[in-house]
């Protein structure tokens, strides 16, 4: 790290901070002077891939530190001035165990300052060590509306001020605001998604559906909807500061849906 900041230093003389992405276990292995010395040399921003605070998910999914690392290490990162960002997981818990995990986690980032906290939902892939352990009935993934439920319970229970965002390619619905402030808002989405939208495992390439375009009111949330089966993205946003709607095509029941509603 001190070699990629001496070369950094080298041929972007103007450069101000360096961001990277870090595991809870790199911060582990550095001394209190060795971060010092990093911060010195412009490392500031590191996104965080903390995941969950439940100790039994971090410990089936094998990575290496428990929950009351998580604190230790981020509190060791505010003492020298390391701005951060962590990231959770949504999902690592498993079937009929996210909400619960979804609380400890917020419970852990209560204690800390990161300037945002993201989430990802998990994502199995066949050729993954969880994809087997699912095969062998070891472990059940939750569906996409349990996910949301479990992400509800976190935005619920985040006390400090912060960013919160779930903006990755993984999220099907995608949101994000400011805590506590856009709070009741960004509930109230999940709460729609829970009631309204349909998951489907795939959609057929001659479905035709279309999508009502509304204004939704003046908001500093944002929020995405995407059907990982369809050709476009799909997703209405408004925002404080920002000029118009975006729209595509969004799949619902046939009940009213203040984002979009489906007719074919």
């Amino acid at each position: 790290l001190v070699t990629i900041a001496e070369l950094i230093k080298k041929y972007f003389p103007h450069n101000q901070t360096i961001g990277c992405f870090a595991r809870i276990t790199d911060i582990m292995t550095k001394t209190d002077a060795e971060l010092v010395k990093l911060r010195k040399m412009g490392f500031n921003g590191l996104t965080i891939g903390m995941e969950t605070g439940d100790d039994s998910a971090l410990q089936f999914m094998n990575k290496g530190y428990r929950a009351d690392d998580i604190v230790t290490q981020c509190k060791r990162l505010e003492r020298v001035g390391i701005h951060y960002n962590v990231f959770y997981l949504t999902g690592i818990s498993g079937e009929g165990k996210g909400e619960e995990g979804a609380e400890v986690t917020a419970s852990i980032c209560n204690e800390l300052h990161p300037n945002l906290i993201g989430a990802n939902m998990l994502t199995v892939y066949p050729q993954s060590e969880l994809y087997h352990e699912i095969q062998n009935g070891n472990w059940i993934e939750e569906n996409e509306i349990e996910k949301y439920k479990e992400l509800r319970v976190l935005i619920k229970k985040l006390n400090n001020p912060v960013m919160f965002a779930a903006l990755g390619a993984s999220n099907m619905i995608q949101l994000q605001g400011r805590l506590p402030e856009d709070r009741e808002k960004l509930l109230a989405i999940i709460d729609e998604i829970i009631e309204v939208v349909v998951v489907f495992p795939c959609v057929p390439a001659t479905h035709k559906a279309r999508a009502e375009r509304v204004t939704e009111p003046n908001t500093s949330a944002l929020f995405n909807i995407w059907n990982p089966c369809s050709f476009s993205h799909t997703y209405t946003a408004k925002s404080s500061g920002t000029a118009g709607v975006r729209t595509t095509t969004v799949l619902a029941k046939s009940n009213p849906f203040t984002l979009s509603k489906l007719s074919s």
